[in-house]
C-alpha cells in the first residue's frame, strides 16, 4: 500500500524539480517578480522539496508500526496534505499578499505547518513507544 505512496511521492518530487527550472526563467527576466516575490517563490519551492524528502523518509518509518493500514493511510494523507499547504501558502502569499502583512497564504502555510506536526508528532510518539515491529532493517 505504501509503495503507490512513495511511487506518488517520487512523481511528485520531478514537479519540484520543473518549479527550480521556472524559478530560474523567472529570474532571467528581471520585471516578472518583485524581490519579495522571488523570495516567497524560494521559500514555497524550498519547502516542497525538503518536504517530499520528508514525506519519503515518514513512510519508511511508518511501515515499522504496527498501526493498521487505514490508520497508515490517514497518517500519510495528513502529512501530504501538510506539505502541500506549508509549501502552497508561500505561493498563495506570492500571489495575494504584501510583504509584512497577514494574507490567506500565511493562513495556509500555518495550517500546513499543524498538518505538518501532527503528522510527525503521532509516528515520533508511537515509535518512541516502541509500537514498532521487532526487526529493523533498513
Amino acid at each position: 500500500m505504501m509503495t503507490r505512496f512513495v511511487g506518488g511521492l517520487l512523481l511528485l518530487l520531478v514537479t519540484v524539480m520543473f518549479g527550480g527550472v521556472s524559478l530560474l526563467r523567472i529570474l532571467e527576466d528581471d520585471d516578472i517578480l518583485s524581490d519579495w516575490q522571488v523570495d516567497q517563490f524560494r521559500a514555497g519551492h524550498a519547502h516542497a522539496g525538503v518536504l517530499v524528502i520528508l514525506s519519503l523518509v515518514y513512510v519508511l518509518f511508518l511501515e515499522r508500526t504496527r498501526w493498521s493500514a487505514p490508520k497508515r493511510r490517514l497518517a500519510v494523507t495528513v502529512l501530504i496534505a501538510g506539505g502541500l499547504f506549508q509549501s502552497g501558502g508561500f505561493f498563495l502569499h506570492m500571489l495575494v499578499g504584501e510583504p509584512e502583512s497577514f494574507s490567506a497564504g500565511i493562513a495556509v502555510t500555518l495550517a500546513g505547518a499543524v498538518l505538518l506536526a501532527t503528522a510527525v508528532i503521532s509516528l515520533g510518539a508511537s515509535l518512541l513507544r516502541g509500537h514498532q515491529d521487532e526487526e529493523w532493517t533498513v
